[in-house]
């Protein structure tokens, strides 16, 4: 288990990148006694798949690809708060002074690699593979009959498609799928506008961005109590 390390999710970007604080408490028991003093953020891409592109500002849905939202929320509900144990793959580093994509493969409960979970149910597909990566993939199984990550990818994607889930589904669901996002907002910056609209409904369900403080929470109120999903600043 060389390499692997645990953390807990702290936030879930999109269908394919989560935030992870590594060296918190995690079950694992294959981990060496050292890293447990190591402790530190990392984003992580999830290794082989590609999600539907989010538009993550909440000011607009421009750009958002169909089932980019249920992508996102499907990752979020598993892992945010979760347990997990993980590897980084691959390093990609940007220029300007960018930090570096991080690339990597991450379980949770175990023996779930979320990557695996996500293709299956049609919220994202795989990676096209090079030609020499096609070439390894045909050999994919090692000495135990483990298939390789990249084959249980393409294995996982196939099922959907057959079952035409998420993405692989017609035109007119996913066309569906995609938000209408509002960014509620008065001139003086505050939040008034949004205040007067839900002063009747009483409590409204929404979904927690971020914390910037423990007073202050970017929340989204997901479509349907508003009639499109409403991004918002809660102080």
């Amino acid at each position: 288990m060389s390499g692997w390390y645990r953390g807990v999710v702290k936030e879930v970007l999109s269908g394919d990148v989560v935030t992870i604080v590594s060296g918190a408490c995690a079950l694992h028991t294959q981990i060496s006694p050292e890293e447990k003093n190591l402790r530190q953020e990392k984003r992580v891409t999830l290794s082989g798949l590609l999600a539907p592109r989010l538009n993550n500002n909440n000011r607009t849905s421009e750009g958002e690809e169909p089932v980019a939202w249920e992508s996102r929320e499907h990752l979020r509900k598993k892992l945010v708060g979760q347990h997990v144990v993980f590897k980084v793959d691959a390093t990609k580093h940007l220029e300007g002074g960018r930090p570096p994509l991080e690339f990597g493969t991450v379980v949770v409960n175990n023996n779930e690699n979320v990557a695996v979970t996500q293709v299956r149910k049609g919220l994202a597909k795989c990676k096209e593979l090079r030609k020499g990566q096609q070439q390894q993939q045909q050999q994919a199984e090692d000495g135990n009959g483990e298939v390789a990550l990249a084959a249980q990818l393409r294995q996982a994607e196939d099922a959907a498609r057959r079952e035409t889930l998420g993405i692989w589904g017609p035109s007119e669901r996913k066309a569906k799928s995609v938000r209408k996002v509002v960014q509620e907002k008065t001139e003086d910056g505050g939040s008034e506008a949004l205040l007067g609209r839900l002063k009747d409904k009483g409590w409204v369900p929404a979904v927690v961005e971020s914390v910037g403080n423990p007073h202050v929470l970017k929340v989204v109120i997901p479509e349907g109590d508003l009639g499109q999903h409403t991004a918002c600043t809660v102080f």
